[in-house]
């Protein structure tokens, strides 16, 4: 039986799909990168993301979030 060949480019490894919500000058700039780079959008974001947990000493904690699960008050609700 005759081998067949692989199609596609090859593996990058185990990765996952992540959605977030970048301010948009973070995604202009990215895409600036990605474009001088000559690289996908993905590859530019993985590789800051990289840096970012290399520096995550540096990084200053977002404030508490409200409970997402408290209630909306009813305050005039008809």
């Amino acid at each position: 039986m005759t081998e067949r060949k692989k199609v596609g480019r090859p593996s990058k490894g185990d990765r996952v799909v992540t959605w977030t919500r970048l301010p948009r000058a973070h995604r202009e700039k990215a895409e600036e990168l990605a474009a001088e780079w000559g690289q996908p959008l993905s590859e530019v974001l993985a590789a800051l993301i990289a840096i970012g947990f290399d520096h995550c000493g540096e990084l200053t904690r977002p404030a508490a979030r409200s409970d997402p699960h408290e209630g909306l008050p009813l305050d005039g609700a008809s």
